[in-house]
């Protein structure tokens, strides 16, 4: 668990809150890390590269919907990219 990051310390480096990750989550966009030991949600490095780019695209809440189908193509290349 040691290169995973709590939800509050993301909210607070990124300027976001908790609920807005949360948000991102229950749309889709971002996937958390729970362990029945621990009660926060954690992220790891795939998911802040993902967070990162939402916020490039700093989209209000109101457009951010609209503009998901984007961010939804770039995840599922990046599923598809040989490793």
């Amino acid at each position: 668990m040691s290169n995973l990051i709590k939800i509050k310390d993301v909210a607070d480096k990124y300027g976001k809150t908790a609920r807005t990750l949360r948000y991102y989550e229950d749309m889709g966009f971002l996937k958390s890390t729970r362990n029945n030991d621990y009660a926060y949600r954690m992220y790891d490095q795939e998911a802040i590269k993902r967070l990162e780019q939402i916020y490039i695209f700093n989209v209000p809440k109101r457009e951010f919907c609209r503009n998901s189908e984007i961010v939804r193509n770039s995840r599922e290349k990046s599923n598809k990219t040989p490793k």
